[in-house]
């Protein structure tokens, strides 16, 4: 197996798109709160690359990356000292399971990178987006992704992509989906990475998620005291848009974010 830095930096370079994602967040906080927000915590944070692109944003802007893992909130940690140097104080990371901290409040949560595929019950979803909600300020967004479509209910699948970062070697991003439950809703998968030196990752990262639908994770805002909208693909800032529908695409990325209500 490949060290942990490794992997996270190739996992980094394959899946996340910090700037263009901070960019959305900010752009729907300004359409929906009426003003920017410039406080954001990134709950289950891995790479903490999002809180770390949000702090990139302006002298004003401040993160909180919350990843449970310690050795991952190291490796993070340690790469946001190097790249921020005297603000990496301005994008703490925390080690902690995310039900365990609140404050301090901000202006808005992002779980992502499909996170909430780690909530297999409504329960635990409405009890995690109840905690987000206290995260917050007097206003502000929690922001959730997912996938779905006809693809996301087929296996053994993989999909293969070629990767091309600008501070290192090209390499394949192979994501696998291994198994299906389409009664428990659950999806098992995994990703890997073929480097051009002819080293295979295996099992890079693997995943046991609750594949939740767009509908399911609106209505499970609002019992947490949260007013939901969809948001995917377009032209608008961060490549997302609001929308009332998502079409019967084989493979669909939404974004479900939910405004704090009184």
């Amino acid at each position: 197996m490949a060290s942990l830095g490794d992997r996270l930096w190739h996992y980094q370079r394959a899946v996340q798109r910090p700037e263009a994602t901070v960019t959305a967040i900010e752009h729907i906080g300004v359409e929906l709160l009426g003003e920017p927000p410039t406080r954001l915590r990134e709950d289950f944070a891995g790479t903490a690359a999002i809180a770390e692109a949000w702090a990139r944003l302006s002298d004003d802007h401040r993160a909180l990356a919350v990843e449970r893992d310690e050795a991952t909130a190291a490796w993070a940690a340690e790469r946001i000292d190097d790249e921020l140097g005297e603000r990496a104080v301005d994008c703490p990371v925390v080690v902690s399971d995310v039900m365990d901290l609140v404050g301090p409040r901000v202006d808005a949560v992002a779980a992502l990178n499909f996170s909430i595929g780690e909530w297999h019950d409504r329960r635990a979803l409405v009890r995690y987006l109840r905690h987000a909600r206290r995260c917050l300020d007097r206003s502000g967004i929690v922001v959730v992704d997912l996938y779905g479509g006809r693809g996301a209910w087929r296996a053994p699948r993989r999909q293969r992509r070629r990767v091309v970062p600008s501070d290192g070697g090209a390499f394949d991003y192979v994501w696998e989906q291994r198994a299906v439950d389409p009664v428990r809703s659950r999806v098992a998968c995994t990703m890997h990475f073929d480097l051009e030196d002819g080293r295979w990752i295996d099992d890079a990262f693997a995943y046991d998620w609750r594949l939740w639908g767009v509908r399911e994770v609106a209505d499970a805002m609002g019992d947490a005291g949260l007013s939901a909208s969809v948001w995917a693909g377009g032209a608008g800032p961060g490549g997302m848009v609001a929308v009332d529908r998502l079409g019967a695409e084989e493979d669909w990325v939404a974004w479900v974010v939910g405004v704090k209500q009184p």
